[in-house]
């Protein structure tokens, strides 16, 4: 036999099917850009989690870009001119933004860069609620005859602090309360002082 019969010779010892299965493994793993990491071998595990890592930092720069443009911040780190009223309207900026296409990491980061809004009362105006002692059977309170924040009786003779509504609770209980919403816990009615 010559050599070139030697080769077109089919190897006994070859099995057709192990070749049409290592063809289907070949164009499985080129037709899915994901594949689990268990499915492959050490080497394209590496690679694949190697191209999963640069995936992820780069949505990370994609994510920070984002929101230092929202913050008006450019790449040098300082703030731009349009976002204090210098030539630009900041309100294009955030009418660009839909937040429902935000992730929750981006809509973290954003409440960071924007801050919060403090919905209560200041602490001076807080301090300047009329208080009053409490008396048991007399009707000063109104309807209360205890606090409905921490739900514990008032006793003769505890400082309350009373409300315009007239509601009344313990100092310690309204104020906290107070610092994050200023209306009353029973009736909704806005502090006014």
């Amino acid at each position: 036999m010559s050599a070139e019969q030697k080769e077109q010779v089919p190897n006994p010892n070859v099995n057709d099917n192990d070749n049409l299965n290592s063809e289907s493994k070949q164009e499985e793993r080129q037709s899915s850009t994901r594949t689990p990491f268990t499915n492959l071998s050490q080497v394209d595990a590496d690679l694949a989690l190697a191209r999963t890592l640069q995936e992820q930092d780069a949505e990370e720069r994609e994510v920070a870009a984002r929101l230092l443009a929202l913050a008006g911040i450019n790449d040098r780190g300082t703030v731009t001119l349009e976002d204090h009223g210098h030539g630009g309207n900041s309100q294009d900026t955030w009418e660009e933004v839909d937040p429902d296409e935000l992730s929750y990491e981006e809509l973290l980061a954003l409440a960071e860069v924007v801050g919060t809004e403090s919905r209560g009362l200041s602490a001076d105006s807080i301090a300047s609620l009329p208080s009053l002692i409490y008396k048991a059977g007399n009707s000063q309170t109104g309807t209360n005859d205890s606090c409905v924040i921490c739900r514990v009786d008032y006793e003769d003779g505890d400082s309350l602090t009373a409300l315009s509504c007239k509601h009344s609770y313990h100092p310690e209980c309204i104020n906290n309360w107070l610092k994050i919403n200023k209306v009353c816990p029973v009736c909704s009615a806005e502090v006014s002082t």
